[in-house]
């Protein structure tokens, strides 16, 4: 796959069959070891509420830990969401490349599921370093290095970038399908950390 990503991801793309794992397979075949080591390893319980909260702190707190959950221990399964979100602005800017948002999606499925295996390194990070995982720094900035850098080399390598423009066309793809992923990943943090105050609050009312 990072000698020869044409030959992977174009069996894949232009025959009904192919000899190398389907890109599903692939994903989770990176996705499950990472949430199981990070699972085991990593304390995740470094955010804290004030001993009196209000319903505002409360609130705040369960957003925070469920964005720093789907930025962490379970960053490998959101990035099943970054696939057609990174091959949509490749339709612009990749489209003298690679033609059809199927197309795009392959590529883009392998090129995430050849990530995952360098986001184990992030977990002696989480684990030794002297910084809560709720840094940004942590759960946002190293992520974002690690997935990028594999990603884009991915890109140069299948296809074949060798000047300025093809550099532009590549980063440009991936920075805004990646921005957006960060967006909708806030969201859906968002959404689960509401969910589980609304039902915590409620569990209290019950035993009351």
């Amino acid at each position: 796959m990072f000698q020869s990503p044409e030959e992977v991801i174009d069996s894949f793309i232009e025959t009904e069959s192919s000899i190398y794992t389907h890109p599903f397979k692939f994903l989770l075949l990176g996705a499950i070891p990472f949430i199981i080591l990070s699972s085991i390893f990593v304390d995740f319980s470094s955010t804290s509420v004030s001993t009196d909260p209000t319903t505002a702190d409360l609130l705040s707190f369960w957003v925070e830990v469920s964005t720093i959950r789907l930025s962490t221990q379970f960053l490998t399964l959101t990035l099943f969401l970054s696939i057609p979100l990174l091959s949509l602005p490749a339709l612009f800017f990749l489209r003298d490349e690679l033609e059809g948002f199927y197309s795009h999606l392959i590529l883009n499925s392998y090129s995430i599921g050849a990530s995952m295996p360098a986001l184990l390194t992030l977990i002696p990070f989480w684990v030794f370093i002297n910084i809560p995982i709720s840094d940004p720094l942590l759960h946002s900035t190293l992520p974002a290095i690690v997935i990028g850098s594999i990603v884009i080399i991915t890109y140069k390598k299948y296809f074949k970038v060798e000047n300025i423009i093809g550099w532009i066309r590549i980063l440009s793809s991936f920075i805004c399908g990646y921005l957006i992923y960060i967006l909708l990943k806030g969201l859906l943090g968002g959404v689960i950390g509401y969910m589980i105050f609304a039902v915590t609050r409620l569990a209290e009312l019950g035993s009351m």
